[in-house]
């Protein structure tokens, strides 16, 4: 997808990180700098010894609705199961947000599972919500961002959520 879209390599954020999983496997075997986006303190605290404290990872303890990226900042906003956690206005503010972060070539790759259903639904134990695909991507068109790619995550056992990724870049291009 990288070499695709013409995306450079030079830096990335992983949003919703955790102890930085995606970051270890994914981001750092093709970028030279990732910031890590997490609100909470203690997986950042976990992710020096998952991922390493070697001066290319940047960790930033702040939720996704107050992130606030550097103009044209990054090659690639990383958003992976954790858009859940912010609400409808709050997604589309932060997605604007990640499209001033990018640089005029960058992308958003946003990962996440998708409900069948015709309203998103509410999981009270990790007080997240899980969209249809149709609400998402009415979430992406109201923040000003196409579609350009998309996959399906396959290997799920049955009865689990469908797992989509989508590249997205700005309709201002």
């Amino acid at each position: 997808m990288i070499g695709i879209h013409g995306v450079n390599t030079n830096r990335a954020a992983d949003c919703g990180a955790g102890i930085g999983r995606v970051t270890r496997h994914l981001l750092l075997p093709i970028f030279k700098n990732v910031v890590m986006v997490e609100p909470v303190a203690e997986l950042l605290e976990k992710s020096v010894s998952y991922v390493g404290d070697n001066g290319n990872v940047t960790r930033i303890p702040v939720g996704l609705q107050n992130f606030h990226p550097e103009p044209a900042n990054f090659d690639m906003v990383w958003i992976q199961w954790c858009s859940g956690h912010l609400t409808d206005s709050d997604m589309v503010q932060f997605l604007k947000r990640c499209i001033d972060g990018i640089n005029k070539e960058g992308v958003i790759v946003f990962k996440d599972n998708l409900s069948a259903q015709q309203d998103s639904e509410f999981d009270s134990e990790d007080n997240s919500w899980t969209r249809p695909e149709k609400l998402v991507l009415e979430l992406f068109e109201r923040a000003g961002l196409r579609v350009v790619a998309e996959n399906v995550q396959t290997g799920f056992p049955p009865g689990m959520y469908k797992v989509k990724m989508f590249a997205l870049k700005p309709f201002r291009e």
